[in-house]
Parts: structure tokens; C-alpha cells; sequence
């Protein structure tokens, strides 16, 4: 795939297996490095999407760092301030990851 969205993504499931197991055995070869956009909220009834927002940015940076994925040119992130994780908030900013990828 070349391009790929992630809206609010769950990377802390499984005690952050893809931060820790998944992207550290993955083989991205610089030259074809696909474009990612990924997001998230601040807001949610268990604070659960602040703590999403934190995972996404460890990914990010990751990505940057160890990837070399330069940032807004083939990497993206948006951080919706009071947005929750639900379909109300993806669909208003569902026009961002659009214009991206």
C-alpha cells in the first residue's frame, strides 16, 4: 500500500505491540516509503483519547526517527482538541486525511 490513514488508531492495544514488537521487526526501505496520516482527539468519557493522542505521537516520532519519514511531506499528524473517539468527530474531520493522501 502507498498510502495509509489512521484515525484514532489503537496503537496501545495489546500493551503497545505495534510500537514495541510490530514496527521495530518492519523493513521500510526509504526510498518507498509510504504516506501516513494518522490522528487523534483529547477528549473522551474515560480520558481514554488524551492517552490515544500521546501513543500516536510516540508512533510519529518513532516514524520520523527511525524511518526517516519527513514531516508533512510523507507523514502527517493532526490532533483534534476536544475531539472524542467516535464516528461524529472522524466524519468532521474526515476532509483532512483527504487532502494528504
Amino acid at each position: 500500500y502507498g498510502k495509509v490513514g489512521c484515525m484514532s488508531s489503537s496503537f496501545w492495544w495489546d500493551d503497545q505491540n505495534f510500537e514495541y514488537a510490530l514496527l521495530p521487526s518492519t523493513f521500510l526501505d526509504s526510498n518507498t516509503l509510504p504516506v501516513i496520516y494518522m490522528d487523534s482527539g483529547t477528549s473522551g468519557s474515560l480520558g481514554g483519547e488524551a492517552q490515544c493522542a500521546i501513543y500516536t505521537k510516540e508512533i510519529y516520532d518513532y516514524s520520523i526517527n527511525e524511518y526517516n519519514f519527513i514531516e508533512d511531506y510523507n507523514i502527517y499528524r493532526y490532533v483534534d482538541i476536544g475531539g472524542e473517539h467516535s464516528e461524529y468527530y472522524w466524519g468532521q474531520r474526515f476532509y483532512i486525511p483527504i487532502q494528504h493522501l
